[in-house]
């Protein structure tokens, strides 16, 4: 599937159709992972996947990421912008 996405996506500046792979954890925590079974994608020369490059976001506890997101998105959706003296405080 991952060939046929760089295919589809190939342009004159990504003629081989390279996919960039974006994974939100730590590199130690995909490890890890894959010795319990689960992993990340195997991707580079030689590899299962040699049309893609992986990248880790380093990002300790996703989790907490998304229940910030969440408050923040809250938050931002109860701000009435009828009422012209919460609108600023938003803004």
């Amino acid at each position: 599937m991952l060939r046929a996405i760089g295919i589809c996506n190939s342009t004159v500046k990504n003629k081989t159709g390279f996919v960039d792979i974006f994974d939100a954890r730590p590199l130690l925590n995909a490890r890890t992972n894959k010795l319990k079974g689960g992993g990340y994608e195997d991707c580079g020369l030689n590899a299962a996947y040699s049309n893609c490059g992986i990248f880790f976001g380093d990002i300790a506890n996703i989790h907490v990421v998304r229940e910030s997101f969440e408050k923040v998105h809250e938050m931002a959706y109860l701000v009435s912008f009828n009422d012209k003296s919460q609108s600023q405080y938003w803004l």
